[in-house]
């Protein structure tokens, strides 16, 4: 981790300083994308594949806030609100059975998927002539 945030200081600038300073930057992008797949691989294997929770954690916390423009500590604060939520549902709701906290949020994250898709009615979709088709 000490290596990515060094590497990372590093790449961010634009590829000539980064390259006058001496960092081989197809190496760095290399070793910086595995170690986030890596982590990502981790955080997976732990948890197991929690889904819906990338496309429920936004649309509730704009739902919360009102808004049009969520910002990402909300919408993170919410997703993991889900999963922990979903976890202790999955553990305590089937007792002498644990549920995979995949399993849930895919059951419930599907169904509010399809509602969602269903009453956007279109909304997102502009045209030039005021919303009429032609």
């Amino acid at each position: 981790m000490l290596w990515a945030a060094r590497a990372q200081r590093t790449v961010s600038k634009d590829d000539d300083t980064a390259t006058a300073l001496g960092v081989r930057l197809g190496r760095v992008r290399l070793g910086l994308a595995t170690l986030g797949i890596v982590l990502a691989a981790m955080a997976t294997g732990a948890a197991g594949p929690v889904d819906f929770v990338a496309l429920l954690a936004p649309q509730i916390a704009r739902r919360m806030t009102r808004t049009a423009q969520i910002p990402l500590l909300c919408s993170a604060l919410t997703g993991a609100f889900i999963v922990v939520a979903a976890d202790l549902l999955a553990r305590k709701a089937f007792a002498p059975t644990e549920l995979p906290v995949g399993v849930l949020t895919a059951a419930v994250g599907a169904p509010y998927l399809i509602y969602l898709l269903l009453t956007s009615g279109g909304r997102g979709r502009s045209s030039r002539n005021g919303g009429t088709t032609a």
